[in-house]
């Protein structure tokens, strides 16, 4: 519950959020989509983001600028941490601007400022929370569940997600109803038209009634994808200086 929450997603990730709790874990073998919907009904959950593990993994993009090394949060960030706050990396945050449209796909690496970063992140974490409302009402991680894990993660990430979460505690431990994480950007680290890499503090302890203490900040890796409405998704996302360099663009 964007590695819980904390994850990310690697849109992380997204903890280990277990999803994003618990991102930067492997899924299981085994575990398929079919298997998901039914063997995970019971206890199935995002929070594979960054249980201080690596979180989501999509192939890197092209057309990247210098990256940054940096590392997955949790769920991708496992969610529901009672502990949450920052500990480490760098402490600039973004700014107070005008509302960036996280729909306008950036051309260049100019475009992708602190404030763009702040609202793709706003945007996914929104994405967060329905999954959860979704799985939560139902009681089950069904397909509905899976595709808007889908529209968090890239497939890798979302995968490592669901996986992280499900051992996390799955359906049992997400709140009534789900609230909304936040994704407070600290650090763009680097940035262009493809991918992403930042350092941001996350925090999934709505989502879920069991709590976690992740370290703060998540890092996390942004790639693009096919999405008019939100043109990115969380390729990794974890938490702890060993998953810096996971969530790097040259990954």
């Amino acid at each position: 519950m964007l590695s819980p929450l904390p994850s990310l997603v690697s849109l992380p990730s997204l903890p280990s959020l277990p999803s994003l709790v618990s991102l930067g874990q492997a899924a299981p073998p085994g575990v398929t989509r079919l298997g998901r919907a039914a063997a995970l009904v019971a206890t199935v959950a995002l929070l594979a983001g960054g249980c201080g593990g690596g979180g989501g993994g999509g192939a890197p993009a092209a057309g990247r600028r210098n990256p940054t090394t940096t590392t997955s949060p949790p769920s991708t960030a496992a969610p529901g941490s009672t502990d949450e706050s920052g500990a480490g990396g760098s402490s600039t945050s973004a700014p107070d601007e005008t509302p960036a449209d996280p729909a306008k796909a950036p051309r260049t690496d100019a475009d992708v400022t602190p404030a763009y970063v702040q609202a793709v992140l706003d945007g996914l974490m929104g994405r967060y929370q329905q999954a959860y409302v979704t799985a939560r009402s139902s009681g089950q991680l069904g397909e509905a569940f899976v595709a808007q894990l889908q529209s968090i993660f890239t497939p890798a990430a979302a995968q490592r997600e669901e996986a992280g979460f499900v051992r996390f505690g799955g359906v049992a431990v997400i709140a009534d109803p789900p609230g909304r994480p936040v994704a407070r950007l600290r650090q763009v680290l680097a940035g262009g038209p493809r991918c992403i890499s930042v350092s941001a503090d996350i925090r999934l302890g709505p989502l879920v009634t069991k709590a976690f203490s992740p370290t703060q900040p998540y890092w996390v890796r942004l790639d693009r994808a096919d999405d008019a409405r939100l043109p990115w998704r969380i390729a990794y996302i974890g938490f702890g200086a060993e998953n810096r360099p996971k969530a790097s663009c040259s990954a």
